[in-house]
């Protein structure tokens, strides 16, 4: 096939960070393609494969060879989220967004004029298209990969941060100071998701080390490692964490203690199979207040933070990760640790809201988990978690050491 054909199929790919589409509910990407009378539907989990064969007019899509021809692509749950036709001649080519409004057509004297304009629209006014398609697509897709629902990127972070300064606080001042005045972490969790009718699992490996800076403030870095499959199609998200923990009442027996850590974070989001990725960073302030009664515990963790995109380039192709959105999580946990033994137990919920549109605006979050505590303030924990939200179900587990020495 022609030049021209895979400069148009670029522009899908470059164009759409999205995500699946209702008539293809096992299927994170579907392709229905009409020319000459002939109509093939196709699925798959990879973009780009699905849109070669179409390109090239092979495999599912040979029947359509040098015919003019119209194709729709559905993307993680959205229906129609690109419509694009070309002339028999490929001299002429028209790309739609639908849930933007965006369309453009091209009309060349040839098939290698055409591809040029489609080149020249990539390196200019593309790049907003493809921002304002974004947006549309984190408000409806319940899998979208950056923003908009409990497994996405900024999601991802916000929780793993939430949960370790917030709800567990395994990283407090006081634990901390309690050896040499250092710490270390290490959390894995996972499970199955199921979000508009599209399965898949999850896993998450998390890496985090602190040290006291003076008796009430301590410097804590973390790293956090995602990999998702929807459907068979992969994502992953790579994030680096700075946070300063300050303890403003530290009680160490019965009584409240209270802590406030500010942090900040850098991140990475990617797929290949979906042809999308961006970079993210932000920051926000996790509260954890605490009532310690003998062997129970109970606490209250209280988080906002706020994460944008930042835009790239590459070869003279600008692409804008166009997010701006803020989330505000609260959650409650009881602790109980049996008198004269090591073992814990301990159960939580936590709401989490996006303040700004996202497709699955609000969700909770339960777990609960049992324990063996040693060395004063090193444990060892087992636990359930899960996520539920509108039209968004998720459930698994998690494993968290925390050493103190």
């Amino acid at each position: 096939m022609s030049r021209m054909r895979n400069r148009l199929v670029f522009l899908a790919a470059a164009m759409f960070f999205v995500h699946g589409s209702r008539l293809f509910a096992t299927e994170f990407f579907g392709v229905t393609a009409t020319g000459g009378g002939n109509t093939v539907t196709v699925g798959g989990s990879n973009l780009i494969n699905l849109t070669d064969n179409l390109i090239n007019e092979q495999s599912s899509f040979a029947s359509l060879a040098g015919t003019n021809l119209t194709g729709t692509l559905s993307y993680g749950g959205i229906p129609n989220a690109l419509v694009f036709t070309e002339n028999a001649a490929q001299t002429s080519a028209t790309i739609t967004i639908p849930i933007t409004g965006f369309t453009k057509t091209f009309v060349g004297t040839s098939s290698s004029n055409l591809q040029s304009q489609i080149k020249d629209f990539l390196k200019t006014d593309a790049e907003q298209a493809y921002a304002q398609f974004l947006e549309a697509v984190n408000v409806r897709s319940a899998v979208a990969m950056i923003d908009g629902n409990p497994q996405a990127s900024t999601a991802l972070i916000a929780d793993d941060l939430f949960t370790r300064f917030g709800l567990h606080n395994e990283q407090s001042t006081e634990l901390v100071s309690a050896g040499g005045g250092t710490y270390l972490g290490v959390n894995f969790n996972g499970g199955m998701i199921r979000a508009d009718d599209l399965n898949g699992t999850w896993g998450e490996f998390t890496f985090n080390t602190g040290v006291r800076l003076t008796d009430n403030v301590g410097l804590c870095f973390g790293t956090a490692v995602d990999y998702r499959d929807e459907a068979a199609s992969d994502a992953y998200t790579l994030a680096e964490e700075v946070a300063l923990p300050i303890t403003f009442i530290n009680n160490r027996g019965d009584g409240i203690s209270w802590q406030v850590t500010p942090w900040g974070f850098g991140g990475i989001a990617a797929s290949y199979d979906q042809v999308a990725g961006g970079i993210l960073v932000g920051g926000g302030a996790t509260s954890s207040l605490a009532l310690h009664m003998g062997p129970v515990t109970l606490s209250l963790a209280d988080q906002i933070n706020y994460d944008h995109g930042v835009d790239i380039a590459y070869d003279g192709y600008g692409f804008d990760t166009n997010v701006d959105q803020w989330i505000f999580k609260n959650g409650v946990d009881g602790a109980f640790q049996f008198p004269g033994t090591p073992i814990f137990v301990d159960a939580s919920i936590a709401y989490s809201n996006f303040l700004r549109n996202a497709a699955v605006p609000n969700f909770w979050s339960p777990s609960a988990g049992v324990g063996l505590a040693f060395g004063g303030h090193s444990s060892l924990r087992f636990s359930y978690a899960g996520d539920f939200g509108k039209d968004y179900n998720a459930n698994g587990g998690q494993v968290a050491l925390v050493l103190s020495y």
